[in-house]
């Protein structure tokens, strides 16, 4: 039988295999959400360091977020990841070390926005219907309403096809955990509708929503 070890390079060189984009660093990050439960929490580990950092600047700038919501969106013969006890904290560190904080400009082509549609329509069924509002996931479905990501999925996450879910984002996100992304790269919604029940709501997402100069028409940048 085969070791991890051995299983885990096996991915490594089938990734390594695809377009040049697609380098043998970033192997390491597309095997993530098709890897065994226990093999996950191994891969996971390093990927959480701070020498992370260094492998992360040579892949496309917008791997480690696919591959992060993807893997909160794929339920495994074990289920979900972020429901394991033992690989919860190695997602948490995996997202602070290279998604909070971090500039969102990485979002053109055709192909990326209509991936992102399809993975934001994903976790917000999961937060829905399956995550009992789970934080870490909640943190992952605010992060597709910032204003570079597609219109639709900024829409979904406003509450245009459910407006409950704007109440259980409000509930739900962490106040004290980072945002993804930074706050400058997020804005109010345009829809005064939507913009007048986020200002009700007067919690996390208000105070995300509305930072100092968003939506303020008397605002000036200095």
């Amino acid at each position: 039988m085969l070791g991890v070890d051995c299983v885990v390079f096996a991915l490594f060189f089938w990734c390594a295999l695809g377009p040049p984009v697609l380098s043998f660093a970033s192997s390491a990050f597309w095997a993530l959400p098709h890897l065994p439960l226990h093999v996950l929490r191994k891969m996971l580990a390093p990927l959480g360091r701070p020498e992370a950092e260094q492998l992360a600047r040579a892949v496309p700038p917008w791997l480690p977020f696919l591959t992060f919501a993807n893997l909160m969106a794929t339920c495994g013969e074990e289920g979900y990841a972020w429901r394991d006890p033992e690989a919860r904290p190695l997602l948490e560190t995996f997202c602070q070390r290279h998604l909070q904080g971090r500039e969102l400009s990485f979002i053109d082509g055709e192909w990326l926005p209509e991936i992102l549609r399809g993975l934001c329509d994903r976790v917000a069924k999961i937060f829905l219907e399956e995550s009992f509002m789970d934080g870490l996931l909640a943190s992952l479905l605010w992060a597709f309403s910032a204003k570079a990501m597609p219109q639709e999925c900024q829409k979904v996450v406003w509450g245009a096809e459910d407006p409950a879910l704007l109440r259980l984002l409000d509930r739900a996100l962490p106040s004290s955990q980072p945002l993804f992304w930074r706050l400058e790269d997020y804005a109010a919604p345009e829809d005064p509708l939507v913009l007048a029940e986020s200002a009700e709501l007067g919690g996390v997402i208000c105070g995300m929503a509305f930072p100092p100069g968003i939506g303020d028409p008397d605002w000036k940048e200095p």
